[in-house]
């Protein structure tokens, strides 16, 4: 009987050895359906190795990317085994993917215990840690003591920590030499990333002089050894220094060698590649079929390129709450940064309620990492976060920072602050001074900003010609948005650069190549050229074709239509419909568009409550414009108590930063409360209206001229000249008392056939009540020959001011 158990505990041996054996392999090949199969056979056992294993496959997600809790279970089952590495398992793991205080605590505590029970690398996260100041108070000194004592000891991973603290600045000041050093030492010792950043040392010159050759060589030796993670680094050194001319030949099979070998973020890049077709013929198929198999194989970075493709809505349609979802699940899946686009869309609010607080958070614990972009968003959290009256000093100290580490965007940023005053000394000297070290620099958004400077006449003087410049380079530089801006210059600047054909072109040409924005504004170019609610079957076609895409402003303006029934049939409720879809998809000007349907009663009830909640969440959507609709209210005190000194603020805020209607609806509020707000409200008044039709806003320099016309003691030739300019630009009230001045001989020489003329042309607009005038104006004229001369003036005037306006303007 002995002699039979002492068999059978053998049998059973050699079958765990066997099981032991087949899981092994089935690992090392990648064949986890096999290694899971064997594992689990062994964990029945009460195998601590066979649990530890499980538990690993289910955190690198192999087995699924929802089996989070599983791997929780497994690691827990092997600590209870006896399994000396779990705890350090359980701990990594746990402060990946915890999402309470509770389940951080713990992850700390595993952490603790198998640092405690003699684990190197879970002393090594500890110190991390520490250093960070994340999940445990910042302790820097007692972080890189650890780091140090394990180095001095021929660890290779706290070697290459503490090459990287040196490297980077962080704990430690910047000291390129003992980098080297610890990357060298690292290396010796097996560590492979240390070739990769060793390598960087020589491409980027840093500690040591610049040597390609060098920096290849050592990349190559790595190559022969396996590591994937080199052949991906020499493929973008070769990229690099291949210039504008896009990756090499010698690139590319880099990166497909890097990619066969299985290292993930080559097989990403040639999908980049595939997607922008460089290097490689294009084929956006197969880019974004590569995109979601590596998503399902548990890639985050892949699932946040799926992400990105939504939120921008490039070759998908436009959805930022299913952004948001694939950035939630590419950050389960073990990508960190994703956090950082996440936090972005928290802060705007776009597919997930507004969250400044929480998204200022995210960016700041990744700013304190040294992270440059993170320093710019926190910078840009606390700007949204601050009162309207004082600009936190605290995003101007992160955009210096941030812009002193060379983060282009905070510097671009920084020149507005120096343009606008905010936060430090008004300079707009200091700004432009900026922006053109920017442009040396071939920074293109810097080129459109002074284009944008020299367009609007602000501060520089007006210069169509150089806003033309300024754009033809962006577009040199390859900015998109430069070509648009372009094209809209072309449509809508004055008499030197002004050139429909050329603006159709651009609007043409892009929305060919599938840019749904340009075949947008191609609609709306072509419809403001004929006028308001002249829309013509190629105009709706274009509006739809953008729509159909799902480019979010063309749907929006083809719910307008069907609203309206302009151009289409009118459907009322499939336009509420879309404005419904939109706004759930977090389109704020959809929100924002219901909200100004319940306050006037159209096609939804009267509801002022539900239109003030309406636009309150489309400010949380990122839609700005909604608190001017809510400054209006404060101002009459309709839905919400009235407060004009909140009204001015937000008016304020807005006009400074050149909202031409901010700036009429200040003029507005000073014209019309005038002591209530201030003693010097008359000169308020014009400077608002006179900055407003300075940047082309027709209503404020006819409201300018009725404020001034009412006032005793002000130039009667300056208000008939504004009269006038308003006039001839296309607005049609202004048409009307120009022309009943002119024919009255008030302020100007009598002439009244040249005043009914005008008139006339305000009647031909539908301007309100100018038919009415005119017909007045006709009986007090006694010659038939006056009228028939006034009538051929007006036909006149209205092809002139067509052929500069484009459209006659209410």
């Amino acid at each position: 009987m002995r002699h039979l158990l002492t068999l059978l505990i053998s049998i059973l041996l050699l079958t765990s050895c066997a099981d032991l054996q087949v899981a092994q392999r089935a690992n090392l090949e990648c064949d986890y359906e096999t290694a899971f199969d064997n594992w689990e056979v062994l964990a029945r056992k009460d195998f601590p190795e066979a649990e530890y294993q499980l538990a690993k496959l289910y955190a690198a997600g192999h087995l699924g990317t929802d089996r989070q809790q599983e791997a929780l279970t497994h690691y827990q089952r092997a600590i209870e085994l006896g399994h000396t590495g779990a705890l350090y398992g359980m701990g990594q793991f746990l402060l990946r993917y915890a999402k309470s205080d509770v389940e951080r605590a713990t992850a700390i505590d595993a952490l603790k215990q198998a640092a405690t029970a003699g684990s190197v690398p879970a002393e090594i996260v500890l110190a991390e840690l520490y250093i960070e100041g994340q999940y445990l108070p910042r302790d820097t000194s007692r972080g890189v003591e650890i780091l140090s004592r394990h180095a001095n000891a021929d660890n290779p991973r706290a070697q290459y920590k503490l090459a990287l603290l040196y490297d980077e600045g962080i704990a430690l000041q910047q000291n390129y030499a003992k980098a080297y050093d610890y990357y060298q030492r690292a290396l010796a010792l097996g560590h492979r990333s240390a070739a990769n950043r060793l390598a960087t040392l020589y491409i980027e010159g840093r500690g040591v002089a610049v040597d390609y050759d060098r920096a290849r060589e050592l990349l190559q030796q790595q190559i022969d050894l396996g590591n994937m993670s080199a052949a991906y680094r020499l493929a973008a050194l070769e990229e690099q220094l291949s210039g504008e001319s896009g990756p090499s030949a010698r690139s590319v099979e880099l990166y497909r060698q890097a990619a066969s070998g299985g290292y993930e973020a080559a097989r990403l890049r040639m999908a980049d590649l595939y997607f922008h077709g460089i290097g490689v013929e294009r084929d956006i198929d197969k880019a974004i079929n590569t995109y979601q198999e590596m998503s399902i194989g548990g890639y985050g970075p892949a699932t946040a390129k799926l992400g990105d493709l939504y939120r921008d809505g490039e070759e998908k349609p436009l959805d930022y709450a299913y952004a948001h979802e694939l950035y939630q699940l590419s950050y389960d899946q073990g990508f960190e940064r994703a956090e950082l686009r996440m936090a972005r869309m928290m802060g705007y609010g776009l597919g997930v309620t507004r969250d400044i607080r929480a998204a200022r958070l995210i960016y700041h614990k990744y700013a304190l990492r040294g992270d440059v972009s993170a320093a710019y968003g926190a910078a840009q959290m606390i700007e949204l976060m601050a009162d309207f009256d004082h600009f936190p000093l605290e995003a101007v100290s992160w955009y210096q920072r941030a812009g002193e580490a060379g983060h282009q965007g905070a510097r671009l940023r920084l020149a507005g602050l120096y343009w606008e005053g905010l936060g430090v000394d008004l300079d707009k000297s200091r700004a432009v001074a900026l922006l053109e070290a920017l442009v040396e620099e071939q920074y293109t958004p810097a080129m459109v900003r002074l284009g944008d400077y020299y367009r609007d006449g602000n501060y520089l003087p007006r210069n169509h010609i150089k806003a033309r410049d300024h754009y033809l380079a962006a577009v040199e530089g390859h900015d998109g948005n430069a070509r648009l801006k372009l094209a809209d210059l072309y449509a809508q600047g004055d008499e030197a650069v002004r050139d429909f054909e050329a603006a159709r072109v651009i609007f043409v040409d892009l929305s060919k190549a599938g840019d749904h924005a340009a075949t947008y504004k191609l609609a709306r170019m072509l419809e403001f050229r004929l006028g308001d609610n002249a829309v013509t079957p190629e105009i709706v076609a274009l509006y739809e074709r953008s729509a159909v895409a799902g480019y979010p402003p063309a749907q929006l303006r083809y719910a307008d239509l069907q609203l309206e029934g302009i151009g289409v049939e009118q459907n009322v409720d499939r336009a509420i419909a879309s404005y419904r879809i939109l706004s759930e998809r977090g389109l704020g000007a959809a929100t924002f568009r219901l909200g100004k349907l319940v306050e006037y009663g159209r096609f939804e009830t009267l509801d002022i409550d539900k239109a003030v909640r309406l636009y309150r969440k489309s400010i949380d959507q990122g839609y700005d414009l909604g608190n001017l609709q809510m400054a209006r209210l404060h101002a009459v005190g309709k839905g919400v108590p009235r407060d004009l000194r909140y009204a001015r603020q937000i008016f304020e805020r807005f006009a400074v930063t050149g909202t031409i209607k901010a700036a009429y609806e200040l003029g507005e509020l000073y014209s019309i409360h005038k002591t209530q707000l201030s003693t010097d409200w008359l000169a308020l008044a014009i400077k608002w209206y006179e900055r407003a039709a300075q940047l082309g806003y027709l209503d404020a320099k006819y409201a300018l001229a009725e404020l001034l016309d009412s006032q005793k003691g002000q130039d009667r030739r300056y208000v008939m000249r504004l009269y006038h300019e308003a006039a001839l630009a296309g607005h049609g009230r202004a048409m009307s008392r120009y022309g009943e001045r002119l024919f009255n001989g008030i302020s100007a020489k009598r002439n009244q056939a040249e005043g009914l003329a005008f008139v006339l042309t305000a009647a031909r607009s539908n301007s309100s009540g100018a038919l009415k005038l005119a017909l007045s104006l006709m009986d007090r004229i006694n010659r038939a020959a006056d009228i028939r001369r006034a009538n051929l003036r007006s036909l006149e005037l209205k092809s002139e001011i067509f052929k500069v306006t484009g459209v006659l303007s209410e």
